[in-house]
């Protein structure tokens, strides 16, 4: 990723698009290039095919979780007071794509439906620790005991902490 349009612009153009609570790459069609480009520097932002080519290229080298698990630890390094309550929430979101997943319960709509599970850690503050996409697991309890080991790992282990969670979490 080198020229103009590289890695250092893709970021930056994903966390303003983030900060404007847009969370697509096809966000970016709504928003002036020039405009967008201004804030980063740039005469004007990558078009959202280009976006897509790039974001595609960065998730092909797998890197992701430990990108996550890196921001994870940061947090609670730099916040070491607002990660002694752990937040955890799960939320199913329908998928549109191509793969086959398995069908689960989508409440808004009520029916079953392929879709992912995206599992929220927020610390004590609200502020996001990590957040997992999967395919849906049997509960927020199984999905709970797979992450603990994670959640461990970014609060450091001899620190206490404890883990707030709805009623989804209730029985492992």
């Amino acid at each position: 990723m080198s020229g103009p349009l590289g890695l250092r612009a893709t970021l930056l153009m994903g966390v303003f698009l983030a900060l404007l609570r847009e969370p697509r790459a096809e966000a970016a069609t709504r928003i002036r290039p020039a405009d967008l480009g201004r804030v980063l520097g740039l005469d004007r932002v990558p078009e959202v095919k280009t976006l897509r080519r790039k974001l595609g290229e960065l998730a092909g080298y797998g890197k992701g979780a430990a990108l996550q698990a890196a921001l994870g630890r940061h947090h609670a390094t730099a916040r070491p007071d607002a990660v002694g309550f752990l937040y955890l929430d799960g939320h199913v979101r329908v998928y549109t794509g191509t793969r086959a997943l398995p069908k689960t319960h989508i409440a808004r709509m009520r029916i079953a439906g392929p879709a992912t599970e995206e599992t929220w850690v927020t610390g004590a503050d609200g502020d996001p620790v990590m957040v997992i996409t999967a395919a849906p697991s049997k509960s927020l309890a199984a999905e709970l005991a797979r992450l603990l080991p994670d959640l461990r790992a970014i609060i450091g282990p001899h620190r206490r902490c404890t883990v707030v969670f709805d009623r989804g979490g209730y029985s492992v």
